[in-house]
């Protein structure tokens, strides 16, 4: 059984609750952290993470270096045993609504754990986290959707558009068909019913159209064959999530300049 303390990250960086966020987003940015334990009196009181320092200083409408990290944190801290199981963690993480707990040995915090520790090692567990959102399609199953597609884009840029209409409606014929089977399945996954629906209309205006439909097609599907890469990307280096909601901050720096 895995424990909690085979996934956590240690040791955790704390920084005082009267430092300002651009001092904090430099700390984060040094250490390669994507977190602060907030102190006050050297106790630890809170927690605040990049997405904090990026969401939630926007709100304030204020310089991130006139906002100080206890206006931002998250209060007050939810801790797990180090010897916990990480389904314990994943339960206690839906229970309480965070996607964070500080791991405690003999009652000294000793590191921390994140979402993204317990999905990498056990995926399935997004089920226990998000209870009430089906898990998103993985990458993997992403995989043969984007093969398809960049099969089809080869045709679409190295045919004339007569032979490409003639090659390419086939190829699409598949993966719309592989999409609605997976959709069918992944029902809440926003971003695989957004690929669908633009697939539908290229194959749509393939068939009725034929070879004049094929020089927007060849744009639309390397604009949706980009996207998905892109999707496919996140998903494996965050498990169980979406890219919907991120938003686009090109570094921690230059977003709170």
């Amino acid at each position: 059984m895995m424990k909690v303390k085979d996934v956590m990250s240690a040791p955790i960086i704390t920084e005082d609750g009267d430092t300002t966020v651009d001092i904090g987003a430099s700390i984060l940015e040094a250490m390669g952290v994507g977190s602060l334990v907030v102190t006050e009196k050297g106790v630890p009181v809170g927690i605040v993470t990049e997405r904090d320092m990026a969401l939630k200083v926007l709100s304030k409408n204020r310089p991130a270096s006139e906002v100080k990290l206890k206006e931002i944190m998250s209060s007050p801290l939810v801790t797990v045993n180090a010897d916990a199981s990480i389904d314990d963690a994943g339960k206690l993480m839906a229970d309480k609504g965070v996607r964070r707990l500080l791991v405690l040995d003999d009652g000294e915090i000793i590191g921390i754990v994140t979402v993204r520790d317990l999905l990498t090692r056990k995926p399935e567990l997004v089920e226990k986290i998000y209870p009430t959102v089906k898990t998103p399609a993985s990458p993997y199953r992403l995989a043969h959707i984007e093969d398809r597609l960049r099969h089809c884009v080869y045709i679409l840029r190295t045919e004339s558009d007569e032979v490409a209409a003639s090659k390419c409606t086939e190829v699409i014929e598949g993966i719309e068909k592989e999409l609605e089977s997976l959709v069918s399945y992944y029902e809440k996954d926003e971003e695989l019913k957004e690929i669908l629906t633009k697939v539908e209309a290229i194959a749509k205006k393939v068939k009725s159209e034929g070879s004049a439909a094929i020089p927007d097609a060849r744009a639309e599907f390397d604009a949706l064959l980009t996207d998905l890469r892109r999707i496919i990307r996140w998903r494996r280096i965050s498990p169980g999530t979406t890219l919907g909601g991120e938003l686009p901050f090109p570094s921690r720096r230059s977003r709170l300049k």
